[in-house]
């Protein structure tokens, strides 16, 4: 991983092993994983299994970047599945941006009940765990090993002038709940005191136009 947005994979010739950032044994990642069911019917695929791209399968790892010794990429933590390999590298080179400290990230969050409106934030974050909000450049979709459930929608690209990304976040012992964000490194525009949509407008815009009607509730205040 380097500064610019590059990654780098690498195969162990004598074993087909496929490692991450790093060519060592540790920073290897699980192809096909097997995949937990607390979240779904013993009798139901889980999603990653369901909508499965056999060119690019879901991926578990355990590699995270440590912004609090000496900033590097390390091994060893937790372990998390993403959907797919693609996802996983996007996740990886978007966190580093964010826990890095290398830019100012701005976030507003919001706890929502899943059912809102009829259920529109639910239509959001149910669907293919590979297909992006409407506007999206990519979408990172994974599963963590307390059971948390999280889907990233980056909102720019990466060589746009800043960097924008909206999260949906669901912990394992409240399902009802979903845990809505929007980070941004965009410049603030007027007063402190001013709701996010005006001091970071160009963010907002790109987040209403993927949110659609749902914005309502998650920028503009109104009620679930």
């Amino acid at each position: 991983m380097v500064q610019d947005g590059t990654f780098e994979l690498f195969c162990d010739p004598s074993t087909s092993e496929i490692r991450a950032i790093r060519d060592e044994p540790e920073f290897a990642l699980t192809l096909n994983p097997p995949l937990p069911t607390y979240q779904v019917h013993p009798l139901q695929q889980h999603p990653f299994q369901q909508h499965m791209k056999h060119d690019d399968p879901p991926v578990r790892s355990s590699v995270y970047y440590d912004a609090e010794e000496d900033g590097e990429w390390v091994a060893g933590g937790d372990d998390f599945i993403s959907a797919s390999v693609s996802a996983f590298i996007v996740d990886a080179i978007t966190s580093h941006y964010y826990v890095s400290g290398s830019v100012q990230f701005h976030t507003t969050e919001m706890d929502i009940y899943r059912g809102a409106r009829g259920g529109d934030l639910d239509g959001l974050r149910t669907r293919s765990p590979h297909t992006s909000l409407e506007g999206c450049a990519a979408v990172v979709t994974e599963e963590w090993a307390d059971g948390a459930a999280y889907q990233c929608h980056l909102l720019t690209a990466f060589d746009d002038l800043f960097i924008a990304f909206l999260v949906f976040r669901v912990e394992l012992d409240d399902r009802q709940t979903v845990t809505v964000g929007l980070s941004t490194t965009e410049q603030p525009v007027g007063d402190a005191g001013d709701p996010f949509s005006v001091r970071y407008r160009r963010s907002a815009a790109k987040a209403r136009r993927s949110l659609g009607l749902f914005a309502l509730i998650f920028l503009d205040g109104q009620t679930p």
